[in-house]
């Protein structure tokens, strides 16, 4: 009975590889390396994409699209590409020309203004600006250039008239490549007297994620294969070779349709000012810069001013005192009276805001 008992303890201490404590002890172990496996795959097709959109993005960003030796048919499908790509593409184009005597920056209020509008020879003038940008785009982009010697001699910049309440970030260069213009920043806004550090904080960090998501984008890269290619673009002539854009025009009565008369949020104001701030150190080397508020279209002035409300009232005095205190021209949106439609409240016709500008040029 002993010996007979210590057989069946031992057998009964002995592991039954086959049977379900063979599955209970090895099984999960065979589900970690299954997941560690799943997530290295996936992490390293992210960093291959990562590294194939970071190429096909900096290839097409240096592509000779604008000047007079610019290809025509890539200006036409630059309709594909995203603003902050645009952006690049004129960046890389200010920087490899010869340095213009007059560079035009803004959105799309002031895309469509060409040399001919400005009456100046192609060769004199470029139009720097990106629709769908804000002011603090066109200091950032004004500031890459100077830092490379080709700032234009007289720089304009179409500031968004302050009753359309536009506001928005930089979205070129990317958050990324731009951390000691961040960190500047976030020090100058927090002198100006900004309160709240959470904001200051995290600004860059949603700014961060938002490029992210958009750059990861498959659609976009079939789109920079495209223009690479030339197989699939689209004719249309979007883009004239000194970088502005033909303007449509409306039949429609203009109406105040783009205008929301937004409360400033208090960070997007004293980003303004800061930026106004950062402008005025590029003038500070010599440059001549000329700020000028867009213009509406005149008949709708008089319910703008009635829909307008205080807080966007006492903005536009703040901006313009900065403008003063650091001596920088700042000038407020021109009534421009012209025969020619407006293609809407916000657009001003080419042709009459180039003559105001052009009388703001150097004789």
């Amino acid at each position: 009975m002993p010996a007979h008992g210590g057989v069946a303890t031992l057998a009964r201490q002995r592991p039954n590889l086959q049977g379900p404590l063979h599955k209970d002890r090895w099984q999960p172990m065979s589900d970690r390396i299954s997941i560690r496996t799943g997530l290295g795959t996936l992490v390293a097709a992210l960093l291959l994409l990562a590294a194939l959109s970071l190429t096909l993005s900096g290839t097409v960003r240096r592509l000779p699209v604008f000047g007079p030796d610019g290809d025509a048919r890539l200006r036409q499908a630059m309709t594909r590409l995203t603003v902050d790509d645009t952006i690049a593409l004129k960046a890389n184009h200010g920087r490899t020309a010869p340095r213009y005597d007059i560079g035009l920056f803004g959105n799309s209020r002031s895309v469509a203004v060409s040399h001919s509008d400005l009456g100046v020879a192609p060769s004199r003038f470029f139009n720097f600006s990106v629709g769908g940008t804000v002011f603090e785009q066109s200091v950032t982009l004004a500031e890459h250039l100077a830092r490379d010697g080709k700032l234009p001699g007289t720089v304009l910049i179409s500031l968004d008239n302050v009753d359309i309440g536009f506001f928005g970030t930089i979205g070129w260069p990317s958050v990324f490549t731009s951390l000691p213009r961040i960190a500047d920043d976030s020090v100058l806004i927090r002198r100006m007297g900004h309160a709240s550090l959470p904001r200051i904080a995290a600004e860059p960090v949603r700014m961060a994620l938002d490029q992210v998501k958009a750059f990861m984008n498959a659609d976009r890269q079939l789109d920079y294969l495209r223009f690479l290619t030339g197989i699939g673009l689209e004719d249309g002539g979007r883009y004239r070779a000194d970088g502005s854009v033909p303007q449509g025009h409306l039949a429609a009565q203009p109406a105040a349709d783009m205008i929301r008369f937004p409360a400033p949020n208090p960070y997007h104001l004293d980003h303004l000012a800061l930026y106004v701030h950062r402008l005025a150190r590029l003038q500070a080397q010599g440059r001549r810069i000329i700020v000028y508020e867009s213009p509406l279209y005149p008949p709708l002035l008089r319910e703008i001013e009635q829909g307008r409300k205080p807080e966007t009232a006492a903005l536009r005095q703040r901006l313009f005192a900065a403008c003063h205190a650091e001596g920088l021209t700042c000038l407020p949106a021109p009534v421009l009276q012209t025969a020619t439609p407006w293609p809407d409240c916000c657009h001003a016709p080419a042709a009459a805001l180039g003559r105001f500008l052009h009388d703001l040029l150097p004789l």
